[in-house]
C-alpha cells in the first residue's frame, strides 16, 4: 500500500488511483485543496500496485542537482499557428494543431478541459469539439481521474494517442504504462512553476 508524506512529495498525479484493482484509491482534496490520494484499507488488497506506478517512489533522478547548465546546447524551437484558433491558444496553438493532427489521423487526445462545474480535469476523446475545449492553460491542479486506464487501453488497441499536461502527470501517466507498448504516445508536458490549488480557483468563482 502506498505510503509517505503525500503533503511534502506527491503530486496528485492520479497513477495510483488508476492502478488499483479494486478501487481502493480516491483522489480527495486535503486542507488547502490539493488533490492527494486517500486509501480505503478496509478494500484494499496490498497487491501494491500502486507503489509500482507512483513516480515520487520509483524516480531516481536527483531534481536538486539539476542546473540551467543542464540546457546548454539543447535545441529550442518557436512555433506560431497559422490556423484562425490560435486566438483562443495561451502559447501559440502548438499542442492545438498536434492535437488536430491525431485527431484527423484516428487518434485520441488526452487534455485539461473545463467541467460543467468549471473545475478542470483531463478527458480523453477524439472530437474536435473537445479539442477546443482543451485549448488555454488552466493554471490550477487537474483531476486526471482514470484518463491512464482509457490511455492504456488504447495503446494496446494500437491507437495513436497524445497526452498533454505538467510534467509530474507525464511521469505518472508513464511510471503507471511501465512496459507497455508506447511507440504510439506522444507526450507533451507544460513548462510548469507549480500549479496552485483547485481551492483558490473554487474561491475566486465565488468572489
Amino acid at each position: 500500500m502506498i505510503s509517505f508524506n503525500f503533503n511534502e512529495h506527491c503530486c496528485g498525479c492520479g497513477s495510483c488511483k488508476n492502478s488499483c484493482p479494486v478501487n481502493a484509491i480516491t483522489m480527495k482534496a486535503d486542507t488547502e485543496g490539493f488533490l492527494m490520494p486517500e486509501i480505503n484499507k478496509e478494500i484494499c488488497i496490498n497487491c501494491e500496485k500502486c507503489d509500482k506506478v507512483c513516480p515520487y517512489e520509483n524516480t531516481k533522478v536527483d531534481i536538486k542537482k539539476f542546473s540551467l547548465s543542464d540546457f546548454d546546447n539543447k535545441k529550442a524551437y518557436l512555433y506560431y499557428s497559422s490556423r484562425p484558433e490560435r486566438k483562443d491558444s495561451a502559447s501559440g496553438g502548438l499542442v492545438y494543431d498536434l492535437s488536430h493532427r491525431i485527431v484527423d489521423n484516428g487518434g485520441f487526445v488526452c487534455g485539461c478541459v473545463w467541467d460543467k462545474e468549471m473545475r478542470a480535469c483531463h478527458i480523453v476523446s477524439n472530437k474536435l469539439e473537445d479539442l477546443r475545449r482543451m485549448q488555454s492553460s488552466k493554471y490550477v491542479q487537474s483531476d486526471t481521474k482514470l484518463c491512464f486506464v482509457e490511455i492504456k487501453k488504447l495503446l494496446k488497441e494500437k491507437k495513436e494517442v497524445m497526452f498533454c499536461g505538467t510534467p509530474c502527470q507525464t511521469a505518472g501517466l508513464h511510471q503507471f504504462l511501465g512496459k507497455s507498448d508506447i511507440s504510439k504516445l506522444i507526450s507533451v508536458c507544460l513548462i510548469c512553476h507549480g500549479v496552485p490549488s483547485p481551492l483558490v480557483w473554487e474561491n475566486i468563482k465565488r468572489q
